[in-house]
């Protein structure tokens, strides 16, 4: 396993959890890996910065993971289990693998591993900044085994919880885009509302800032570019319009303790037409082409 060379990339933007990111990373009993890390870009930016850099590395090393500054490994085996998976299966190119996600307590897309043959080209979105590469081989996409091997932002502050909030609800309206995406936009939907149900058990305050952020969204038609490019100004919008625990709890449950309710707002905000005509075309096309091959558990 040791001949296999890994970069493990990184992009921080104040991610609370950076400490144990590295830690984690520090820990782990594979050992031939190198770090690079991007602190502070633009959102698209970083990633494209990231993308390049990997593609710059192809001869170099053979395989890439994209580690978020707020994810945190949860064994130390994580990474020797993404080496097995793609040493045993030769034609593995790009493994979209599940995280145990802290707020929602489900597990979500994130972790994505490349080998040194992925390439990506120029990428027009400004929120969905994760495009899939160009591969010759295999896509592998699981929330199973052996996945989840990371917990992802199980430690935010309040400035992140509310900008987390914030991009979810942008995916979800989508305002930006030429076309818009039912599964994209139903998948952040999904995330939401387990995120409440979350915080209607615990009544935690982190958890009330993520939804806050998400409403503020959806209430405002806010600016994709606030996410972006400007997290300061962000921040402030934060420290002047949060009203404080109580009132968000009371404020939230008015539209989100009802699942119709909860789907009415969602239904208006995104238009029923976007939804349906979106729908109509990108079920059938999922169903007909998946993409992504299940690779058996002998191989991990």
């Amino acid at each position: 396993m040791t001949d296999m060379r890994v970069l493990v990339g990184t992009l921080f933007s104040g991610e609370n959890e950076f400490r144990q990111c590295k830690d984690s990373l520090q820990d782990q009993v594979f050992t031939n890996w190198d770090h690079v890390v991007y602190k502070n870009l633009p959102n698209k930016k970083a990633h494209e910065t990231l993308y390049r850099k990997f593609m710059d590395e192809a001869e170099n090393y053979d395989l890439f993971v994209k580690l978020d500054a707020d994810m945190v490994f949860m064994s130390e085996q994580s990474l020797s289990k993404i080496v097995g998976t793609f040493q045993n299966y030769k034609h593995l190119d790009h493994a979209l693998l599940g995280v145990k996600d802290w707020a929602s307590n489900s597990i979500i897309d994130g972790l994505h591993i490349f080998s040194n043959r992925a390439t990506w080209t120029k990428n027009d979105e400004n929120l969905f900044v994760d495009p899939s590469p160009k591969v010759p081989g295999k896509k592998f996409y699981t929330h199973n085994e052996p996945a989840p091997l990371v917990v992802h932002s199980p430690n935010p502050s309040k400035n992140q919880a509310f900008r987390f909030g914030y991009h979810r609800a942008l995916k979800l309206l989508q305002t930006d885009r030429v076309g818009f995406s039912f599964l994209s936009s139903r998948m952040q939907f999904k995330l939401l509302s387990n995120i409440w149900h979350q915080y209607y058990i615990k009544r935690d305050v982190i958890r009330g800032i993520i939804l806050f952020g998400a409403d503020y969204v959806i209430r405002n038609e806010a600016s994709p570019d606030l996410y972006s490019n400007d997290k300061e100004t962000l921040y402030q919008i934060f420290e002047n319009e949060y009203p404080g625990k109580q009132k968000v709890f009371n404020d939230l449950k008015k539209n989100w303790a009802n699942w119709l309710k909860r789907y009415k707002i969602y239904l208006n905000e995104v238009g029923l037409r976007s939804v349906l005509g979106s729908a109509l075309k990108e079920i059938p096309r999922k169903s007909l082409k998946n993409v992504y091959m299940k690779v058996s558990p002998r191989y991990i």
